[in-house]
């Protein structure tokens, strides 16, 4: 994600930025402080909508990658469809023969583990 957006960015004479949350999904201090006002938008993936809550009312256009499309705030969001990768890889794995699965889960509760999580189940369940 990051690499096509700062080709695309690059092709348009912008920069862009990368900061990872420290724990991966919760607030964070305010990286964009001193430089807001270099700031044109801001695209962030995989994050809670609550850590980016220094940015809310800094009138930065705002898209979310890998988050909850349910949040109601002012972010748009792009997202994959996450429960039919996971219903494709575990139909693929039962037709090789597999029978015996283990989901690793996360300790981070993320929209995107839980719907995969649930998708793994629900296709596990329909296949008896």
């Amino acid at each position: 994600v990051y690499a096509g957006a700062a080709a695309l960015a690059a092709e348009h004479d912008f920069g862009v930025v990368l900061y990872p949350s420290p724990d991966g999904t919760g607030p964070a201090r305010d990286p964009f402080a001193s430089a807001r006002a270099a700031l044109d938008g801001v695209i962030a993936s995989s994050m809670a909508a609550d850590a980016l809550d220094a940015l809310h009312g800094a009138d930065l256009p705002l898209v979310m990658l890998d988050s909850d499309p349910s949040d109601t705030g002012p972010a748009a969001h792009v997202n994959l469809d996450i429960a039919d990768g996971m219903r494709q890889v575990t139909g693929h794995l039962l037709g090789l023969g597999h029978r015996r699965f283990l989901h690793l889960a996360s300790a981070v509760d993320t929209w995107t583990f839980a719907v995969r999580a649930e998708a793994l189940h629900d296709a596990l369940g329909a296949a008896g």
